[in-house]
Protein backbone atom coordinates (compact mmCIF):
# COMPACT_ATOMS: atom_id res chain seq x y z
CA UNK A 1 0.00 0.00 0.00
CA UNK A 2 1.17 3.50 -0.82
CA UNK A 3 0.79 7.02 0.56
CA UNK A 4 0.27 9.94 -1.81
CA UNK A 5 1.05 13.63 -1.41
CA UNK A 6 -0.56 16.19 -3.71
CA UNK A 7 1.19 19.59 -3.74
CA UNK A 8 -0.47 22.49 -5.55
CA UNK A 9 -0.91 26.13 -4.60
CA UNK A 10 -4.29 26.22 -6.35
CA UNK A 11 -6.67 24.67 -3.84
CA UNK A 12 -9.35 23.80 -6.39
CA UNK A 13 -6.81 21.86 -8.48
CA UNK A 14 -5.46 19.93 -5.50
CA UNK A 15 -8.99 19.13 -4.35
CA UNK A 16 -10.00 18.04 -7.84
CA UNK A 17 -7.05 15.67 -8.12
CA UNK A 18 -7.83 14.20 -4.71
CA UNK A 19 -11.54 13.72 -5.39
CA UNK A 20 -11.47 12.65 -9.05
CA UNK A 21 -9.54 9.38 -8.63
CA UNK A 22 -10.47 6.23 -6.74
CA UNK A 23 -7.10 6.09 -4.99
CA UNK A 24 -8.01 3.03 -2.93
CA UNK A 25 -8.51 1.00 -6.10
CA UNK A 26 -4.92 1.89 -7.05
CA UNK A 27 -3.50 0.76 -3.72
CA UNK A 28 -3.23 4.24 -2.20
CA UNK A 29 -4.13 4.10 1.51
CA UNK A 30 -3.56 7.76 2.40
CA UNK A 31 -3.83 11.00 0.43
CA UNK A 32 -2.39 14.19 1.91
CA UNK A 33 -2.66 17.64 0.35
CA UNK A 34 -0.25 20.57 0.74
CA UNK A 35 -0.67 24.03 -0.77
CA UNK A 36 2.94 25.20 -0.47
CA UNK A 37 6.40 23.75 0.05
CA UNK A 38 6.36 24.45 3.79
CA UNK A 39 3.22 22.34 4.20
CA UNK A 40 4.71 19.61 1.99
CA UNK A 41 7.83 19.44 4.16
CA UNK A 42 5.63 19.18 7.26
CA UNK A 43 3.82 16.20 5.72
CA UNK A 44 7.15 14.51 4.91
CA UNK A 45 8.28 15.02 8.52
CA UNK A 46 5.11 13.40 9.94
CA UNK A 47 4.67 10.40 7.65
CA UNK A 48 6.33 8.51 4.83
CA UNK A 49 5.30 9.51 1.31
CA UNK A 50 5.64 7.00 -1.52
CA UNK A 51 4.21 9.04 -4.41
CA UNK A 52 4.04 12.80 -4.91
CA UNK A 53 2.07 14.75 -7.51
CA UNK A 54 3.47 18.27 -7.54
CA UNK A 55 2.72 21.47 -9.42
CA UNK A 56 5.93 22.51 -11.17
CA UNK A 57 5.16 26.23 -11.11
CA UNK A 58 4.45 27.54 -7.61
CA UNK A 59 5.25 30.82 -5.86
CA UNK A 60 8.38 30.86 -3.72
CA UNK A 61 7.84 30.20 -0.03
CA UNK A 62 8.92 33.01 2.33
Amino acid sequence: MYRLLIVDDERIIASGIKKSVDWGRLGIVGVAVAHNMRQAIAVFEKQPVDIMICDIEMPASP
